[in-house]
């Protein structure tokens, strides 16, 4: 089985990325939504906010893998003589 490429992989992480930051906004229209009924339920907010600070932490971790992987992409091996 052959191994994905470093550009494969980048597109992949590249797609996580965006689907977070779908579900990052998504969660924040939650919380706009939550806040606009009459009664808002703390524990809803509560929920939508700990989420809120999930999203951020696995942003921080796809981006991090990201630049890992583009510094991979951009290694040209020694040439072989």
């Amino acid at each position: 089985m052959a191994e994905i490429s470093i550009d494969e992989k980048i597109n992949i992480v590249e797609s996580h990325i965006k689907n977070v930051e779908y579900n990052q906004y998504n969660n924040q229209l939650g919380i706009l939504e939550e806040k606009a009924k009459a009664s808002p339920s703390q524990a809803n907010l509560s929920s939508l906010s700990a989420n809120a600070a999930d999203y951020v932490n696995q942003l921080a971790s796809l981006n991090a893998e990201l630049v890992t992987l583009q510094a991979q992409q951009t290694v040209v091996p020694p040439a072989t003589n």
